[in-house]
């Protein structure tokens, strides 16, 4: 990215942890702590991690019933911890059981204070193997301020719904995060549609993906990586389908540029259901 004369503020440098899910959330922390650690010490204000990086994705109901809302807690406030002894923001995946019996597939927001900022519920669920372990989120959520940012999150397949974003730009959208466990075989989405929600809703849309391999019912689950950061203007950086962490800068001035041409000025929502 050409440099520029910017505020403090304007400026992000945002790491995505793209790592093979791991056997437990005990482990899950102890690694996040690594990858926090080393990417403050990169320069990083944010580290985004997959979808369900907490206790891994295609796990099946009975897995996720070995845990609960206390677990989650516990999670929640190791997680704290992290963000506060590093001073860096942290986004991840984890099963929501504050509604148990009803299961989320969920996401947190968590500043560098260790405060919450947002939390989503995957509200558009894929295939057999999301709906036989999770409730679809009620709502897409809002927009909400960090760093002088207007921040949103979605959920891996909800990125493919090109309303869902299009619902998050219409409250001033800057920076999209979306935690995924996309597959093989379908890596249309981090080459083509990630960089399209960028552009046509003029913001940047941060995508961190899993690699390596699950299980679900005897089925050979494998995730494709491809961990995305696009911009309105163009694809910033994409990794490839090692486990690695991936740092990009962005710039809110390159997308006011962006923004003071932006087509949503002229949409007739008049015409949409």
């Amino acid at each position: 990215m050409k440099d520029v004369n910017f505020n403090h503020e304007d400026e992000l440098s945002i790491a995505i942890w793209q790592t093979p899910f791991l056997d437990s959330p005990g482990l899950v922390l102890e690694q996040m702590a690594v990858q926090a650690e080393d990417a403050k010490m990169a320069g990083a204000n944010l580290l985004v991690c997959p979808e369900m990086i907490m206790t891994g994705y295609a796990i099946g109901t009975h897995k996720l019933r070995q845990y609960d809302y206390n677990d989650q807690q516990n999670w929640t406030l190791a997680i704290t911890k992290i963000a506060q002894k590093n001073r860096i923001a942290i986004v991840y995946g984890f099963p929501d059981y504050e509604k148990s019996p009803v299961i989320y597939n969920a996401c947190q927001f968590m500043n560098e204070q260790g405060e919450v900022m947002a939390q989503y519920a995957k509200t558009h669920l894929f295939g057999e193997l999301d709906r036989s372990q999770f409730s679809p989120g009620p709502v897409i959520g809002n927009c909400f301020i960090w760093r002088s940012w207007r921040v949103a999150m979605l959920i891996c397949y909800d990125i493919e719904f090109a309303s869902a974003a299009r619902t998050l730009a219409q409250q001033g959208l800057d920076l999209l995060v979306v935690p995924t466990a996309n597959m093989k075989h379908f890596d249309q989405v981090p080459q083509i549609l990630v960089p399209a929600r960028a552009y046509e809703n003029n913001c940047y849309v941060v995508y961190a993906n899993a690699v390596g391999q699950e299980s679900f019912n005897g089925e050979c689950i494998e995730y494709g990586g491809l961990s995305t950061v696009a911009s309105p203007l163009a694809q910033l950086v994409q990794a490839n389908s090692e486990a690695q962490l991936l740092m990009v800068r962005i710039n809110k001035q390159y997308l006011r540029t962006s923004q003071s041409t932006s087509q949503l000025k002229d949409q007739r929502l008049d015409l949409y259901i």
